[in-house]
């Protein structure tokens, strides 16, 4: 009896071995299998926002921008391959076959320079279209740049800077007499 009694305790002690060992084998793979659909999980979120990325966003339109300036969202890419495809040809006349030019615009005549001044705003300035915060941008002009004044009208100034571009900018503390 004694020889079964032990029997039965190392057949018991096999199998609670046994039972360990799978639930040791399963918690392992469990826990492989959970850091495999985690690492997917961040390669498929990081590839989605990586080509989410690669496309620029629309360009926005705002109520104040010129008609001329407001891109249209087909228009813009289907141009620019038309344009590599199909070069611009000059206009022809149709009995001679000889291109026809247009005219060269007229250069605007020199206005009289009232004083010459220097940017002392250190961000710089925009350069607008009219004398107001309401016209266009056109561009802007740096701190230091040398400008001629054209114009003075309700405390805008109409310049034109060493680079020939010409509008107008706020006045105050903006500019400086140069001479």
């Amino acid at each position: 009896m004694g020889y079964n009694l032990l029997e039965k305790q190392v057949r018991g002690a096999k199998v609670a071995v046994k039972q360990f060992a799978v639930g040791l084998t399963k918690f392992v793979l469990g826990v492989f299998l959970a850091l495999v659909v985690i690492g997917l999980a961040g390669v498929s979120v990081t590839k989605y926002f990586l080509t989410r990325l690669t496309y620029l966003p629309e360009r926005p339109v705002y109520s104040n921008d010129s008609p001329s300036e407001a891109p249209t969202a087909a228009a813009a890419p289907d141009a620019a391959d038309t344009a590599e495809a199909n070069p611009p040809q000059p206009f022809t006349d149709a009995a001679s076959a000889t291109p026809v030019t247009e005219p060269e615009p007229e250069p605007e005549p020199q206005a009289d320079v009232l004083y010459e001044a220097t940017v002392v705003q250190a961000i710089g300035l925009l350069v607008r279209s009219g004398p107001g915060a309401e016209h266009g941008q056109l561009g802007g002009v740096d701190f230091q740049d040398q400008l001629e004044v054209l114009e003075e009208s309700n405390g805008w100034l109409r310049v034109r800077s060493d680079n020939g571009q010409a509008g107008w900018v706020k006045g105050g503390g903006n500019v400086q007499r140069s001479n």
